[in-house]
């Protein structure tokens, strides 16, 4: 299911690593059009303000705006002839990528399509005598961070060398 809301934006954190001074990062323009959304942690093990400093920035350009999403998909794993589904099913681990591709009907002259590149954040299974049910909780990352051999998170001059 795809959902348009502001339930994941972030236009105001304050992150704290141990021992050291808070450190904020605002998106004014992201206040104007939407209102305070705050994100706080504290006690983080980070070394430097400067690194806090750098956490709390990306959070807040990664969720300044407000984008389509999909937090969960489900597979209905008991179909014949679905052994694709259930292999990716059982092979899905936490942070996994996963690229979700949904045809949605158009207006006017055809069809349009919803690409989301994401991350597995939850595996729930349900499995009765005539029924295997996967949902998958996902989130979008923070940063799109560096996947050594992942064709979405690992290609050279795209993605982010992150930390």
């Amino acid at each position: 299911m795809w959902l348009l809301d502001d339930a994941q934006i972030v236009n105001q954190a304050a992150i704290t690593a141990t021992g050291l001074a808070a450190q904020t990062a605002i998106s004014s323009a992201s206040i104007a059009k939407y209102f305070v959304h705050s994100y706080t942690q504290s006690n983080l093990l980070m070394q430097t303000t400067s690194e806090a400093l750098n956490y709390a920035l990306a959070y807040v350009a990664s969720r300044a705006e407000t984008t389509i999403r999909c937090d969960a998909i489900t597979l209905d794993l008991y179909t014949n002839n679905y052994t694709a589904g259930t292999i990716a099913a059982l092979d899905l681990d936490y942070f996994d990528p996963v690229s979700i591709t949904t045809t949605q009907p158009g207006t006017g002259t055809g069809t349009s399509t919803i690409t989301k590149n994401l991350q597995v954040f939850g595996a729930q299974h349900q499995i009765t005598t005539n029924s295997w049910k996967a949902t998958f909780t996902t989130l979008e990352p923070i940063i799109d961070g560096f996947i050594l051999n992942s064709s979405l998170y690992g290609v050279l001059g795209t993605n982010t060398l992150s930390y």
